[in-house]
């Protein structure tokens, strides 16, 4: 490869986040609509080294993830699993601004672009849905990075398909707060039986963004809310600031609002 070879690891939000079950191996069923934040974005580069080994380095994060855990490190391992003559050896340093524990997906985006990247360095015939099957053992987001455009998801998150979105008449500007909402901990406290019955959030996409509001939810912002009352104030200040349409994305922290434009 070049010496080193930067990309931009972007953020995303959920348009809606419908829970409609749970799988026996714990994972939720859910219906979302991704859509890639590209002015949030973490960059990536990557560093030739001289053997076969993989290293990575994580500048402004302060949590210290084990090599193992890390997900750029684990998309290096998967993809050099198909090299058909062993993946060339790479340091991966990573230059945050994406917050963690935001529903930003910042880590996911990181795995995505590291797939990406060493993709086209090295194995140009594998396709975007050979890589995305790659990137699904990583986490429920990671396969959206691989394509990085707006989509709807099914099933844990995995299952794409784009619908009729037409957002260019407002301006998505998102907002994030010092507080590290976890994931497990806002599935926890989430009740199936108290969520909303019917209506499919596919069917409310289509309905006019100023109808969104009552219509389209993301059923994680209770057990969140309950448990973090200033990301429900930060939602509520969108409003406040003149927002057609406001929602908590992922599992929190960071709020977005749309505003017409």
């Amino acid at each position: 490869m070049a010496s080193i070879l930067t990309l931009r690891a972007n953020a995303k939000v959920n348009l809606g986040l419908h829970i409609t079950g749970r799988r026996d191996d714990g994972y939720h069923l859910m219906e979302t609509l991704y859509y890639p934040v590209h002015e949030l974005y973490d960059e990536v580069e990557l560093e030739a080294r001289q053997d076969n080994e993989c290293s990575v380095e994580m500048i402004g994060m302060e949590e210290v993830i084990p090599m193992e855990k890390n997900l750029c490190y684990r998309a290096f391992k998967a993809l050099a699993e198909v090299h058909p003559w062993g993946m060339p050896g790479v340091h991966i340093r990573v230059r945050k601004r994406i917050p963690a524990g935001a529903g930003l997906a910042g880590g996911s985006s990181n795995a995505a672009a590291v797939l990406r990247g060493l993709r086209d360095l090295y194995l140009p015939e594998v396709s975007n849905d050979m890589l995305a099957s790659l990137a699904e053992p990583l986490g429920a987001d990671v396969p959206f990075f691989i394509y990085n455009r707006p989509l709807y998801a099914t099933g844990i998150g995995t299952r794409f398909e784009e619908i009729p979105l037409d957002l260019g008449r407002y301006k998505v500007e998102v907002e994030t707060l010092p507080v590290h909402s976890s994931t497990p901990e806002a599935f926890r406290g989430l009740d199936l039986a108290a969520l909303p019955a019917g209506g499919s959030l596919r069917e409310s996409l289509q309905c006019p963004i100023p109808e969104w509001k009552d219509r389209v939810r993301n059923d994680l912002e209770g057990p969140v809310f309950a448990r973090y009352p200033e990301i429900a104030r930060l939602k509520a200040s969108f409003y406040a600031s003149g927002a057609t349409f406001a929602l908590m994305t992922g599992s929190g922290s960071a709020c977005f609002g749309m505003f017409p434009i």
